[in-house]
Order: C-alpha cells, then sequence, then structure tokens
C-alpha cells in the first residue's frame, strides 16, 4: 500500500509540473522526446482548455504534417495539417495572441500565393 502511495505521489507532482510548464510557457519540446509522443502528455491539457497546450498541439501536428511531406505521403501530410489548423483555431478563439498571430501570418502568405 506504501509503495502504491508514493507512485501516486510522484505521478501526480510529474503532471503538475508538466501543467505548470505549458500554462507558462509556450510548451514545445523538441528534444528527445519526439513530437508524437508529447502529444499523448499535451492533448489531455489541451482538451481541458489549457490555451498553451492548445497552441502547442497546432505546433505538434504542423510538425507531424512536415515529417509525413518529407517522407512523401501527402494523404498522411494533409491530415495532420487540417488537425493542426483545428488546434490552431481553437487557441485562437481561447484568446491565444500567438495563435491569433500565427492565424494572421498564415492569411496574409495565402494572400500572397
Amino acid at each position: 500500500m506504501k509503495k502504491i502511495l508514493i507512485i501516486a505521489s510522484i505521478t501526480i507532482v510529474c503532471l503538475l509540473a508538466i501543467y505548470i510548464y505549458l500554462t507558462t510557457s509556450n510548451g514545445f519540446y523538441c528534444g528527445r522526446m519526439h513530437h508524437r509522443y508529447n502529444k499523448v502528455i499535451t492533448a489531455p491539457l489541451a482538451r481541458m482548455n489549457v490555451v498553451n497546450a492548445q497552441y502547442t498541439m497546432w505546433l505538434y501536428y504542423a510538425a507531424g504534417a512536415d515529417e509525413y511531406e518529407s517522407l512523401d505521403e501527402p494523404e498522411k501530410a494533409k491530415k495532420e495539417y487540417i488537425e493542426a489548423l483545428s488546434w490552431l483555431n481553437i487557441a485562437a478563439t481561447n484568446g491565444s495572441k500567438k495563435a491569433i498571430e500565427t492565424l494572421k501570418m498564415l492569411e496574409k502568405s495565402n494572400k500572397e500565393e
């Protein structure tokens, strides 16, 4: 029973640290962990309306779209990009300044093309 309590406590502390990190920074980490694994941690927070986590999901899916594009898998890239735009719109709707700026930049680049 004591081991279970210790493990549960450590898990709670780790999740709290991740939550604090994602709510106080952009939360985008591309070091040793791949963006696919980061989504596992970030997605639940994004679904709980943590705006930085929502913006971070945009970054992860956009990175995934780029990866699939480089692997010459256009269908998977398109799917990832659509999901990325979805998260970007959610973050912008919830007031993320970064997301709003990114949307404006994307609109401007689309008009130029």
